[in-house]
């Protein structure tokens, strides 16, 4: 069962983020990733993601959306808008956003993203409540113990990553 404490530290952590690249008040941004929370597990579908997974994602983009909002209302421009905008123009407003980002990617990329998204629930504890090398390792031995090779593993990760 989820802890409040996870999900507050995950906030903590997109907070303390978005608050260093957008040059903003963490506080503010704290308090749109816990009010991001509360919508995710309101809107949370356990047979798409997991609630961590879907948590992270909707605190994640309220608080993106926040930042951009409040540095067009500052008249400030951020260096990547113009591609991010471009980007969303192309999402159908419905669209189910691992739906758009597997659409252009290779097989084994897509089975990549899934074993991740629908991993056991070791795997995707070991994501998100670790720091980022601690995780890579997981998903690294996850995936040579399913038979990955490590030129297999590198060729789809970097797929992905450009994807997103």
């Amino acid at each position: 069962m989820a802890r409040y404490e996870d999900f507050e530290a995950m906030a903590h952590k997109l907070s303390w983020r978005y608050a260093k690249r957008y040059n903003m008040n963490e506080d503010e941004l704290m308090s749109e990733a816990l009010f991001a929370l509360v919508n995710a597990i309101q809107t949370h579908r356990p047979e798409k993601a997991t609630l961590s997974t879907w948590a992270y994602f909707c605190m994640s983009n309220s608080i993106s959306t926040f930042c951009s909002r409040e540095h067009k209302r500052q008249g400030i421009v951020q260096p990547d808008e113009g591609k991010v905008d471009d980007y969303r123009e192309r999402i159908p407003a419905k669209t189910d956003w691992v739906h758009v980002l597997l659409s252009d990617l290779e097989d084994e990329a897509k089975e990549l993203v899934h074993i991740i998204l629908e991993g056991p629930a070791e795997l995707v504890s070991e994501l998100f409540h670790h720091k980022a090398a601690v995780s890579r390792d997981a998903v690294k031995e996850h995936l040579r113990g399913i038979g990955w090779s490590e030129e297999k593993l590198v060729r789809c990760w970097t797929e992905v990553q450009d994807a997103l």
